[in-house]
């Protein structure tokens, strides 16, 4: 039975009116593993390994798919589809841990159509997913909440000003090329929860010194070159 707590949200937009969310208790990450055993036990004609074997090798064809142009629908599950953009191969390949591509192959078509070694250029940048209503209807279904003791959890008060906030997460980018959220919620002392909301205020201000590049996990912080 899993918890789920009210959280008291900083006012970023200085409305003056306390705001709050409520948000689930994590127990935990689980993978493919535990998905195939307990696939498993309600199927006992199949052993795990076959489990496990089929559920990969659908998501090999749910990337093939997707890699073809075709967006995915998988009854009972979602909708899976494709967004691309500007993205810098270079920097993604070591983000993702992969080899740099030799210099003599790294030419990549830019959005003029121009080939450039390095160059920023048109990519997959992101897999959207958007849960079927049976899912959610099934999870909400099944899922028995219950509310954790005590009152709105607070968050913690940051002693940094947001000026400070950003010029200390200047200092990390240029000493580091980039910044993760993690990292501004900790160089600014907030929850990641506000150091995200904050971020996005921040990036959505075109005079603001900070933008960002990628999307999800693969999202980074980088100073906005035009910024005035």
């Amino acid at each position: 039975m899993p918890y789920y707590y009210k959280r008291e949200i900083n006012d970023l937009n200085g409305t003056g009116k306390t705001q709050y969310r409520y948000e689930v208790r994590s127990e935990g990450r689980v993978g493919l593993d535990y998905l195939a055993h307990v696939v498993q036990r309600r199927h006992r004609a199949l052993s795990e390994g076959e489990v496990y074997g089929i559920v990969c090798s659908t998501i090999d064809a749910l990337t093939s798919a997707l890699a073809e142009g075709h967006s995915v629908t998988l009854d009972g599950l979602g909708n899976f589809s494709v967004g691309i953009g500007l993205i810098d191969r270079t920097s993604m390949r070591r983000r993702w841990g992969f080899p740099d591509i030799p210099s003599a192959l790294a030419g990549e078509e830019t959005e003029e159509g121009e080939a450039e070694p390095n160059a920023r250029s048109i990519g997959v940048r992101t897999v959207h997913f958007k849960a079927s209503p049976d899912l959610i209807g099934e999870v909400d279904r099944r899922c028995k909440l219950k509310r954790e003791p005590g009152g709105a959890a607070h968050i913690r008060q940051s002693p940094y000003t947001r000026e400070e906030r950003i010029h200390r997460a200047l200092a990390h980018i240029d000493m580091n090329g980039f910044m993760r959220l993690d990292d501004y919620a900790r160089l600014g002392g907030l929850s990641r929860t506000v150091a995200s909301q904050e971020l996005r205020a921040i990036c959505a201000d075109p005079g603001s010194p900070v933008t960002s590049n990628g999307a999800g996990s693969a999202k980074v912080y980088v100073r906005r070159t035009s910024a005035l």
